[in-house]
C-alpha cells in the first residue's frame, strides 16, 4: 500500500504530464471559463485583497486575474518562499513591473514590495495540479501553502480544470481544505463538505 507521500507524488506526475499535455487552444478557452467564474464568485467580489501566486508554463492562469485586479481597485499580493522549511510570506505589488524571476523560472516579488501582516477580508486563491470534492489537493509538494494556510484565516479558492478533479484524494492532518474549487465548468461549494454544485 502507498504511503501518502508516495501517492502524492505519483498523483503529481501524472497531472503534471497531463497538464503538459493540454491543447493550447482548450488551456486558453478553459482559462478563460475559470477567470469569469471566479471574478463573479461573491466572496471574490466582496475581498479587497486578493492572494495569488503569479502563473508561468502550463499552470492554471493567475495573468488575468492580476490584471483585472490592478484595473478593477483590489489590492494584489504574490508569495514569496523564504526558506526550504516551507515558510512563505505575500507581498503586495502594485503592477507587474513589480515582479522578478526567480532561481526556477518563477515570479516573485522585488525585494522593495511591502510584506502583508494584515489579512482582514481577503481571498487566497491555492495553486494545485488536483483537487477531491472535499477541496484537498495534490500540491507542489512543498508544503509552503498548507503552513501559511493553518496560520492565518482566509478565504481559500483553488482553481484547476476540471480533468484534474478526483472524487477523494489521500491527505493527512496537516493539509488544509479549501472552501471552493473552481474549473471552468463547475463550481464545487465546500461549505458544506458533502456538497457538490454544478454551475
Amino acid at each position: 500500500m502507498l504511503s501518502i507521500k508516495e501517492y502524492k507524488a505519483e498523483k503529481r506526475a501524472f497531472y503534471k504530464g497531463l497538464r503538459k499535455s493540454m491543447n493550447q487552444e482548450t488551456k486558453k478557452s478553459a482559462d478563460r471559463q475559470i477567470f469569469e467564474k471566479l471574478i463573479s464568485f461573491p466572496e471574490f467580489k466582496n475581498s479587497e485583497l486578493i492572494l495569488t501566486y503569479v502563473s508561468v508554463n502550463d499552470e492554471t492562469d493567475t495573468l488575468s486575474l492580476i490584471k483585472y485586479c490592478f484595473e478593477n481597485n483590489k489590492r494584489v499580493a504574490v508569495p514569496k518562499c523564504l526558506d526550504k522549511n516551507g515558510n512563505m510570506e505575500f507581498f503586495e505589488i502594485k503592477s507587474f513591473d513589480d515582479l522578478i524571476s526567480s532561481y526556477f523560472g518563477l515570479m516573485e516579488p522585488s525585494e522593495n514590495c511591502p510584506v502583508i501582516t494584515m489579512f482582514d477580508n481577503s481571498l487566497c486563491i491555492v495553486p494545485a495540479f488536483s483537487y477531491d470534492i472535499k477541496g484537498y489537493r495534490i500540491g507542489y509538494g512543498g508544503g509552503f501553502y498548507d503552513r501559511f494556510l493553518s496560520k492565518h484565516n482566509v478565504f481559500k479558492a483553488g482553481i484547476c480544470y476540471d480533468e484534474s478533479i478526483e472524487t477523494n484524494h489521500l491527505h493527512d492532518e496537516f493539509d488544509i481544505s479549501v472552501d471552493v474549487v473552481i474549473t471552468e465548468k463547475q463550481i464545487i461549494s465546500l461549505e458544506d463538505k458533502n456538497e457538490r454544485k454544478r454551475t
